[in-house]
């Protein structure tokens, strides 16, 4: 019956390892098939550009003519066009950040890509039809985009420092076709004088790797996929979309380091692939090896899943450049299984028949050999109980059983020897328990239960206690006082009770001299010489303790630290491939980006969403393999949740964890809005002041002096150059032409006294005269402020320099005018005054003091009205009509009071003069005295009548 399951085994066994070796061998062609083509694939991008780098450089292709480049990379396209050698596009990139491309949109036409005037990206389409191809007349243009590279474009420098050349992953940009991956190869180009001059490049459409994959015929219903080192799917042979426009997916990877303007497109992961098959053999894979990254060699696997078994091989592909793809072909069991299996069967019905007959066979012969072997089991049974004087007989006709049992009487007296030395061995033992109770590190103590006295304790226990062993032998742990807190015994009594034992219970406990410990006891129930005993184990735990609450401590005051302050503090781990896990944020986070860590935790793509696009290549731009360690601060603008844009500064420190293979990076972000609001502030108020300064027509000098008094200019305002006749630049170079242009009376009287007293008058208003490029002497006005650098030991001196020539010619002519105007009111012959337009006298000289018998100082005190007869009021309304500026001159008559109350006539000629305002200011008036003429004519007037009396 045995030799007939073995035989059905080995023959299951076998089905299996030629169904293990079939698909193994299936799987090698198919990685081996996979990776020639892809090999040849790639080959092509390489020898391209390597050969229109070398052309770039020995001048064959010159950069300065786009169109000779432009029809030397489309026939390149044209002669490519085969299944081996897919070249989707061919471009070049300047220092200047102009890009000139040609891409092959579909089989009927080819994007053109030339740079313009404005080094914009101009896209084109062109025929490619037979009739159209060398026609530059028949090239039509479909659309225009514009495009500008970025200063901080990271691909670029990327390709710029790779000699070798570095493969970039991107989507297509075309307007006519779905989105596919393309793979660019990209190196830098170099002149004859071997200076960088840019980076050339050429793509191929990794579409036709997946048409590939898809006509292998993988067995019947296999499946086979190339993904990067990260997860994401290159090709496979289901033909499901690897790009979406949007995150459909909850892990899909965003499309980047492309050379065109990153779209909002995301990659397939193969842990989501839609394909059950797809995603069951990436996800064990990872299980398996941690991440793609660990696969070092080609491995042959298998899996179950869905109920079904499945082989797979994972090949990382050997490239020379920086691609890190795997090749994996998946093939279910079944695929193979189906007519093993149907073997398997049929030798099965013949095994269970053979064993059938084997049975029936077994039964005959076992009444045969039964009674010998109860005899030896009876035999057994006495030797268990320890009787073992009673042999069995060994006579029987099969020669088997006989041998067994003259075996069995010679095993009973070799026990019977083996006690013996069990005894012996036994007191071994316990010399050997004994001394490593005595010595062990920690402290043992044997008690009885229940009463807890003392039985056993070995020297580890004495030391920590301080008791000697005579003091604690048949005493209890309370009479000793080890116990600190009885309610700890309470509970310990009442585990040990319902468990039998305890394991690691932290206790308080105190030695002979009252010092308080923190150990743990792990003790449990055993019996000694048929008594109930409680082995107990102690670790003095007290240096830990207190280790642990001075940490607890520490990160207690760290907590509220970090709560308090109002920058966010943030740890989060970056691994290879650039995927960011956080570790700690700060509850100042809210308070700084609007957001709480649970929604940053929630979201790891939250907060980089938030960054200012233009901002983004501040923070996240970067490769983790341009990592390095240190501190490095950068400045970017977030938008807070509430809509507002945040200026924040963020000091990054970086350390490489070499255990978890990842970098550590510590942030620190401080919100410095208002700081920028003061810089740009600043920068406004110093541009405004220095437009003022260069267009104001005041000359302002800033020098210091030293303790001779020597003037040493630091700066001079344009308005010198209008002030001084000298630009700015030549006064500071030589600053004694302005000197030596002064006038020497006003040197010595006016600038050197007032150099002597800045130290006294920290600021002072000085006039002098100064000499004029043209020869002409001018007036200057200076203002003068003064301040003592303690720092330096020296006076800072300001001045404001006006030239005020023209003030002072205005001010001469003024004067003479004066004093004009003085000599001749004050010498008329005729009464003169000057009044308000209310009346006050302001001014009269004296002939109308001589006229009305007042004094200057009287008639100053009083009003017009106060001199004229009432009477005599209304005909001063025509001083109204000049007032409201109805006239300009006004004669009249009238009667003046004198002091001593005569009565003067006097003709009196009336004047106004206005302010620029044309407002009222003085009346001036002409004052005649007609007092004789009016006497002559009265008499005139009464002569007649009195000679008709």
């Amino acid at each position: 019956m045995v030799a007939v399951g073995v035989t059905a085994y080995l023959v299951y066994r076998n089905g299996e390892e030629a169904l293990d070796d079939l698909a193994n061998r299936v799987m090698i062609e198919i990685s081996d098939r996979v990776e020639d083509s892809l090999e040849n694939q790639l080959a092509a991008p390489v020898q391209i550009t390597n050969s229109n780098a070398e052309a770039l450089r020995l001048g064959i292709l010159n950069r300065e003519n786009p169109l000779a480049i432009h029809q030397y990379f489309w026939h390149q396209l044209s002669d490519t066009n085969n299944i081996h050698a897919p070249i989707s596009a061919i471009a070049l990139i300047d220092e200047e950040k102009s890009l000139l491309a040609v891409e092959k949109a579909n089989t009927q036409e080819q994007l053109i890509h030339l740079p313009s005037p404005t080094k914009a990206l101009q896209t084109s389409h062109f025929s490619t039809n037979s009739q159209t191809k060398n026609s530059a007349q028949n090239q039509v243009i479909e659309r225009v985009s514009q495009y500008k590279l970025n200063e901080s474009d990271f691909w670029y420098s990327l390709a710029r420092q790779s000699e070798n050349g570095i493969w970039k992953l991107t989507t297509s940009e075309s307007v006519t076709d779905s989105p596919t991956l393309i793979a660019s190869y990209w190196k830098p180009f170099y002149d004859s004088n071997s200076i960088l001059r840019g980076v050339t490049g050429t793509s191929i459409n990794l579409a036709q790797l997946g048409k590939y994959l898809k006509n292998l015929k993988i067995a019947q219903t296999g499946e086979a996929f190339v993904v990067e080192r990260d997860g994401t799917v290159v090709a496979t042979s289901t033909g499901e979309p690897l790009i979406f426009e949007t995150p459909g997916q909850p892990e899909a990877t965003p499309v980047i380091n492309a050379p065109l303007p990153p779209s909002r497109q995301w990659r397939l992961l193969a842990t989501r692939s839609l394909n059950s098959t797809t995603k069951s053999a990436a996800q064990f894979l990872i299980d398996h090896f941690g991440s793609f990254e660990r696969i070092s060699h080609p491995q042959q696997l298998s899996f179950d899943t869905e109920g079904n078994h499945y082989f797979l091989q994972v090949t990382p592909l050997k490239n020379p450049q920086n691609l890190n793809w795997f090749v994996v072909v998946v093939i279910p069991k079944s695929d193979f299984a189906a007519q093993i299996h149907r073997n398997q069967d049929a030798m099965l019905l013949l095994s269970g028949t053979a064993m059938l007959a084997a049975i029936a066979l077994g039964l005959a012969t076992s009444q045969l050999i039964a009674k010998p072997i109860l005899r030896l089991s009876r035999a057994s049974r006495d030797l268990m109980l320890g009787k073992l004087d009673a042999p069995v007989q060994d006579t029987t006709r099969i020669k088997e059983l006989a041998v067994m049992a003259h075996s069995f009487n010679e095993m009973t007296e070799q026990l019977m020897q083996s006690f013996d030395q069990v005894k012996l061995a036994l007191q071994e033992s316990k010399e050997k328990y004994t001394t490593v109770f005595r010595t062990s590190p920690d402290p043992i103590i044997v008690s009885t239960l229940p009463d807890g006295k003392i039985l056993e304790v070995n020297d580890s226990f004495l030391r920590l206690s301080g008791y000697s062993q005579e003091q604690v032998i048949n005493r209890t742990a309370i009479e000793l006082g080890l116990w600190n807190r009885l309610e700890e015994r309470e509970e310990f009594l009442q585990l040990i009770q319902k468990t039998g034992r305890i394991y690691n219970q932290e206790v308080s406990a105190q030695t002979q001299y009252g010092t308080k410990l923190t150990v743990l006891i792990s003790s449990e129930v055993i019996e000694l010489e048929g008594k109930k005993c409680l082995l107990t184990v102690a670790k003095d735990i007290t240096e830990r303790k207190r280790l642990e609450e001075a940490l607890k401590q520490s990160t207690t005051k760290l907590q509220d630290v970090l709560n308090s302050v109002t920058s966010s503090v943030c740890c989060f781990w970056v691994d290879l491939q650039g995927r960011l896990k956080y570790d700690y944020l700060s509850p100042s986070h809210y308070t700084l980006f609007g957001f709480a860590p649970e929604e940053l935790l929630a979201d790891p793509h939250l907060w980089q969403s938030r960054v200012h696009p233009d901002d983004r290549s501040k923070t996240f731009g970067i490769f983790p393999d341009q990592f390095v360690e240190g501190t490095f601060e950068t400045e970017y603008r977030f938008y807070h949740k509430d809509g507002t844009l945040r200026w924040i500064s963020d000091y990054l420190t970086f350390r490489w964890d070499s255990a978890r293979n990842r970098w550590r990076v510590t942030s620190v972000a401080l919100d410095i809005s208002d700081r920028k609001q003061l810089e740009t502030a600043l920068r406004e108020s110093e541009a405004k002041l220095t437009n003022i300064l260069n267009s104001a027509a005041a000359a302002i000098c800033y020098f210091h002096l030293d303790h001779t008094n020597t003037i040493h200019p630091e700066y001079y305002s344009q308005g010198v150059e209008t002030v001084f006749g000298y630009p700015p630049n030549v006064l500071l170079k030589n600053h004694s032409i302005w000197q030596n242009r002064v006038h020497p009376d006003d040197w010595q009287t006016v600038i050197e006294p007032c150099l002597a007293s800045i130290g006294h008058l920290r600021s002072m208003a000085v006039e002098y005269r100064y000499l004029h490029p043209d020869s002409s002497v001018h007036w200057i006005a200076a203002d003068v402020i003064s301040q003592w650098d303690s720092n330096q030991n020296r006076w800072l001196v300001t001045t404001v320099e006006f030239d005020i020539t023209a003030r002072k010619q205005t001010e001469a002519a003024l004067h003479l005018s004066e004093e004009l105007f003085r000599t001749t009111f004050d010498t008329a012959t005729v009464g003169m005054i000057i009044a308000s337009p209310s009346g006050q006298l302001l001014k009269v000289n004296s002939v109308f003091c001589q006229m009305l018998g007042y004094s200057e100082a009287e008639l100053l005190q009083m009003n017009y009205s106060d001199v004229t007869r009432l009477d005599d009021l209304e005909r001063d309304r025509a001083v109204n009509l000049l007032l409201a500026g109805e006239t300009a001159h006004v004669n009249v008559e009238k009667r003046f009071i004198c002091k001593d109350g005569r009565i003067v006539w006097t003709l009196l000629s009336l004047s106004l003069i206005r302010d620029l305002q044309q407002k009222p200011l003085y009346l001036i008036a002409q004052i005649q005295n007609i007092t004789a003429q009016k006497q002559l004519e009265k008499d005139r007037l009464t002569l007649p009548r009195l000679k008709h009396l």
